[in-house]
């Protein structure tokens, strides 16, 4: 009888390290996996983040090239068409922080009142219906690029911000 007690005590023990073992490692490998999710998906809105910054000086870099070409077809009547310029990738701008960084939408909201009143400027130079003076009108068609630059420099500095929060 006693011998049999030994072998049942020596058996449960065995179980219940098999148990406590198995249990332990689970949770171990729980949130290891936990943590390397969630490094995942950082690493990825980091890679998200360059995106953006990659499209705002895309974008930046077209309204630019509006501008020198408009100065040129306002100033010489050098020729310019619309239909041969690449889409400006503002939708795509737009999801990119919608999805991968709210934070951000309030530097998307500048920037596109910026865009907005410089598309403006950049209808009435493509329509040759700037009711003032030539420089004036080219004045404001520089100040309008200055101002979408500046909106741009914004939102990328604040998509670095964001990046170096994330990874810290």
């Amino acid at each position: 009888m006693e011998t049999l007690l030994i072998a049942i005590i020596a058996s449960v023990s065995g179980l219940i390290g098999v148990i406590v073992g198995g249990l332990l490692n689970y949770f171990i490998s729980n949130s290891q996996f936990k943590r390397e999710k969630i490094w995942q998906m950082n690493l990825l809105v980091k890679d998200k983040l360059e995106e953006i910054a990659m499209t705002i000086e895309e974008i930046n870099y077209e309204y630019k090239k509006y501008m020198g070409d408009l100065l040129m077809y306002v100033e010489f009547n050098k020729n310019f068409s619309i239909k041969e310029r690449p889409p400006i990738p503002t939708a795509k701008l737009t999801m990119l922080i919608d999805f991968y960084s709210p934070d951000l939408s309030n530097y998307l909201d500048s920037l596109n009142v910026e865009i907005s009143s410089y598309a403006t400027t950049i209808a009435k130079a493509i329509t040759g219906n700037y009711q003032c003076e030539k420089k004036v009108f080219l004045s404001n068609l520089l100040d309008g690029q200055t101002k979408v630059e500046k909106a741009c420099k914004a939102l990328v500095k604040a998509a670095a911000e964001s990046a170096r929060k994330r990874l810290a």
